[in-house]
């Protein structure tokens, strides 16, 4: 036969002898009241009794050899109308000194359904773990043998989750929970540590495989957060601290600052082992404490976190009602010795004023980590690119039968990198990926005749022929010709493209620029983002590097080509011995273009 109700109490031994009362205030709780008149007595009341159904009272002592179970002298009584079964006893029963007594009730009717360890609705703060254990009522328990649980939320799954103390299975829902001994399920109610500012409501449903068991349902509601509790900064690294400052969150939505005199209970709810809590009225740290002022709190990370970045929880509530002990200004133990009530789980028929303030405020410690930053694939050698542009000049200097420019200038105002960590060496490596430019071109110009090939040649009158003869025998003067070989003005220019590639590189290689290039070492503790390092990089190779590169380029080139625009005469002579031997080297297209003209025509 099902029974209604099931409760068992302890009552310790010392406490056992004397007038008492034991009211059964649901199938779980008992409560013990003095009440002198009454020797030993049990009060269960329910609406779900009903006159005529039947009861089991079982009485034994725990720790007592040769005590048998059972108990004479008892009586039990129905009160009709008021649901009530009371059922008491002489305490001369407990006439001894026994460890402890345990007494069991259980109430039968014809009904099963599923109990459980806590009451329909509670109310609690989401930042702790509750257990919940369910059975089904029923007095004989073969009836059941085989059945297995169901438990699910059914309503605020974003608010948390169950997880099966046995399997380790968690979500929203736990299929065919397998009962362990009499009959017995556990499973907790696990909260995301989520601050919320209204109160949500979580919903659990638990049932049997057997469709005749009625399920049981369990309503969670959870307590909104009112204290606001800032970290600053909100990321550290290790080592550092972060100033822990309380707000309160008003029921209106207004934020205000606490009383000077309000306490708080604080504590470490996640990530302990990486760091303390400053008490500036103690000057001392822990990891929790209890009825502490608000002034001068602070985390302080520990120097030697290993893990790449970690979060910590810090939990804060308002301190509850002292029931006994004192507080002592500078008592730094006050916290281990101050009795206070439980205030994370609370009955839904007490009054919400009682209800303490909580929050939760979250710090994060982050080691120098590179590892979300691009990853080097073994050592990166520094290289600077020589690239064509393809810009015009030509109208700047309308002499010219060519020009080329190396812009020097803009590669030291563009200059510019990418970088990439290398995990093995702990090093940020760069390459550059601003270029070296340079434009060349032939410019032609009006009232001038190009011939790009010999074959050009036989398309001109003999007269023009001739005239060409003098002008490419005289092609280094180039103001005063008229019919140009591109080939030469082409063949010019590339020849200056070559000096000055020489010169680039010869100025790199006179300030030893890849060398120090490479000896830049930026570890990963030193930057840890790959935009810090880059700023950084950049700024000291303009300063140390490209800056030098530039000078030392255009000291050789100074050197090599010279300037006819200078008003150094060194310059403008080393100019003229420049052009003179890049035209040295062109004397044989000249003298193929002369050999062709002969076999045309034979100019005086």
């Amino acid at each position: 036969m099902p029974f209604e109700g099931h409760a068992i109490v302890t009552i310790i031994g010392s406490e056992a002898a004397g007038s008492h009362t034991l009211i059964l205030r649901s199938p779980i709780e008992m409560e013990i009241v003095d009440k002198p008149e009454v020797k030993i007595g049990y009060r269960w009341k329910s609406p779900r009794f009903r006159e005529g159904d039947t009861l089991d009272f079982g009485l034994w002592f725990k720790g007592v050899e040769g005590v048998p179970a059972g108990w004479e002298g008892g009586a039990i009584r129905y009160e009709t109308g008021l649901n009530t079964y009371e059922f008491w006893y002489d305490n001369s029963i407990f006439d001894g000194d026994y460890d402890d007594i345990v007494i069991e009730v259980r109430i039968c009717s014809n009904e099963k359904w599923v109990g459980v360890n806590i009451r329909d609705t509670i109310k609690v703060i989401p930042t702790e773990t509750i257990t919940i254990r369910a059975w089904i009522e029923i007095c004989d328990i073969e009836e059941i043998e085989g059945i297995k649980y169901r438990a699910e939320i059914v309503k605020g799954k974003e608010y948390g989750e169950i997880e099966d103390v046995n399997s380790g299975v968690r979500g929203d829902l736990l299929e065919e929970i397998i009962p362990e001994w009499n009959n017995e399920i556990e499973f907790m109610l696990n909260f995301e540590n989520i601050e919320i500012t209204e109160e949500k409501i979580i919903e659990i449903k638990i049932s049997a495989t057997d469709e005749g068991v009625i399920p049981a349902f369990i309503v969670v509601k959870l307590i909104p957060s009112s204290i606001i509790v800032i970290m600053e900064p909100e990321e550290i690294k290790p080592g550092e601290e972060a100033n822990i400052i309380l707000k309160k969150r008003n029921r209106d939505g207004t934020i205000t600052e606490f009383r000077e005199e309000q306490l708080f209970d604080i504590r470490i709810k996640e990530g302990e082992e990486y760091g303390t809590i400053w008490i500036e009225d103690w000057g001392d740290t822990t990891d929790e404490a209890y009825f502490i002022r608000a002034a001068g709190l602070k985390f302080k990370a520990r120097e030697d976190i290993e893990k790449n970045e970690v979060e910590v929880i810090i939990e804060v509530r308002t301190s509850p009602e002292i029931i006994a002990g004192n507080i002592k200004e500078g008592q730094k133990e006050k916290n281990r010795v101050i009795l206070r009530k439980d205030s994370n789980i609370k009955d839904e028929t007490e009054d919400d004023e009682n209800e303490p303030l909580w929050g939760i405020g979250k710090v994060i410690i982050k080691r120098n980590d590179c590892s979300s930053a691009p990853q080097c694939e073994g050592e990166v050698e520094p290289k600077i690119n020589i690239i064509k542009i393809e810009e015009s000049h030509c109208n700047d200097n309308p002499i010219a039968d060519g020009i080329t420019i190396f812009y020097i200038k803009r590669f030291e105002d563009e200059f510019d990198l990418s970088a990439c960590y290398n995990n093995q060496l702990d090093k940020w490596q760069f390459e550059i990926i601003t270029p070296l430019k340079y434009s060349s071109e032939v410019c032609y110009r009006e009232g001038r005749v190009y011939l790009r090939d010999t074959s050009d040649l036989r398309r001109l009158s003999i007269d023009e022929l001739c005239n060409a003869e003098v002008d490419i025998a005289n092609f280094e003067n180039a103001q005063h010709t008229i019919y140009k070989v591109e080939e030469i003005i082409r063949k010019h220019e590339e020849i200056h493209v070559e000096q000055n590639i020489n010169m680039f590189n010869q100025a790199l290689q006179k300030i030893k620029f890849y060398e120090k290039f490479k000896l830049l070492t930026l570890r990963c503790g030193d930057f840890d983002s790959l935009q810090k390092a880059l700023e950084y990089a950049d700024k000291y190779f303009k300063l140390n590097l490209v800056k030098k590169l530039k000078q030392e380029y255009l000291k050789i080139k100074n050197k090599t080509e010279g300037n006819p625009y200078s008003e150094e005469i060194e310059k403008i002579n080393q100019w003229i011995k420049n052009e003179e031997n890049i035209n040295r080297k062109l004397y044989s297209v000249r003298d193929e273009y002369l050999e062709a003209i002969k076999k045309i025509a034979k100019c005086l």
